[in-house]
């Protein structure tokens, strides 16, 4: 990998994955980002701040308006929480709103999940309600970020 000066985020490559050291353990990676790879309505983009990922990223345009996000953050994260909110910021404005034109962003973070809970209000998303029973026996709370965009002529 090149070194990138600053931060950014850049497409995703599964070669990432070997420099990829996820904050939480999450049961079958690997399997995950086949499907989400796989999926032609996903785009995915790798967060990093020169040598070090600090998230993988993606966003699935389910119709139009309509994007759910996602982003597993790595343990770099927590070295360099502003540069990870900042890009992340950067990447749902850009390909998220300014691409896609999404209206509504949403994502579903565990209960318990703490560091999650508070990165994705820094990002301006509002908590909706619980989905009970969401994952594996485990519930979520349904974030979601609205933009409201002028009415068209």
């Amino acid at each position: 990998m090149t070194e990138i000066i600053g931060s950014e985020y850049i497409p995703f490559s599964t070669g990432h994955l070997d420099f990829f050291l996820p904050l939480h353990k999450y049961e079958n990676l690997g399997i995950y980002i086949g499907h989400l790879m796989a999926n032609p309505q996903t785009h995915i983009r790798t967060i990093v701040k020169g040598f070090d990922i600090l998230s993988i990223s993606a966003v699935t345009i389910h119709h139009p308006g309509l994007g759910e996000v996602i982003s597993i953050p790595s343990i770099k994260a927590l070295d360099f929480p502003l540069s990870y909110i900042k890009e992340t910021k950067k990447l749902l404005s850009e390909m998220c709103e300014d691409h896609f034109k999404c209206h509504r962003l949403q994502t579903a973070i565990r209960v318990d999940d703490n560091v999650s809970l508070n990165w994705i209000r820094k990002l301006g998303f509002t908590n909706e309600g619980v989905m009970k029973d969401w994952h594996k026996g485990q519930d979520h709370y349904l974030f979601a970020r609205i933009k409201e965009w002028p009415q068209e002529q």
